[in-house]
């Protein structure tokens, strides 16, 4: 995820930033493999924590020094249900949050506060040894508390075939 925020810690006569910015980030991945009713079972977990502080830190924090912190993690589930066939699930949550330093609704008074959530579901379907349907169908919802017009929400579908050579 990609956050843009304007800073406000500025000298007002030199226009030059009065704290020096400090980044930090976290990934982190994790698969499993099992399998349900003797067909394969797939998890997948992707996550990233990312922030920008006043203050070194090995790790994004969100305190009184911190101009943003971000998050997001996507969860998938592959299941095998034939040998050609592939049903497939979706979550993934997505977070931003403002500091002190960072510019601020006029209207809520408040920092920059954002929360994305999208669910989703499909299929994988090899219809020959080279080429694949791919559908995937989602619900996906997004709102940032301070600023009332920063909303939405709406579904997405993509169908894909794709042969390879």
């Amino acid at each position: 995820m990609t956050e843009i925020t304007q800073t406000t810690d500025i000298d007002p006569a030199t226009a030059q930033a009065t704290n020096r910015k400090w980044f930090s980030a976290i990934d982190l991945q994790s698969k499993l493999k099992t399998s349900l009713f003797n067909k394969d079972l797939y998890f997948f977990y992707l996550g990233s924590f990312g922030g920008a502080a006043t203050k070194f830190s090995a790790a994004p924090t969100l305190n009184d020094d911190a101009y943003l912190f971000v998050q997001y993690h996507e969860f998938d589930v592959y299941y095998k249900l034939l040998k050609n066939f592939i049903l497939t699930g979706y979550l993934g949550l997505e977070g931003a949050r403002g500091g002190q330093f960072t510019a601020w609704d006029l209207d809520s008074q408040l920092p920059l506060k954002q929360f994305g959530s999208g669910f989703g579901v499909g299929f994988d379907w090899m219809i020959a040894e080279n080429t694949g349907l791919y559908l995937r169908y989602r619900w996906l919802r997004f709102e940032d508390e301070s600023y009332s017009l920063d909303k939405f929400k709406g579904r997405e579908v993509t169908l894909e075939l794709k042969t390879f050579f």
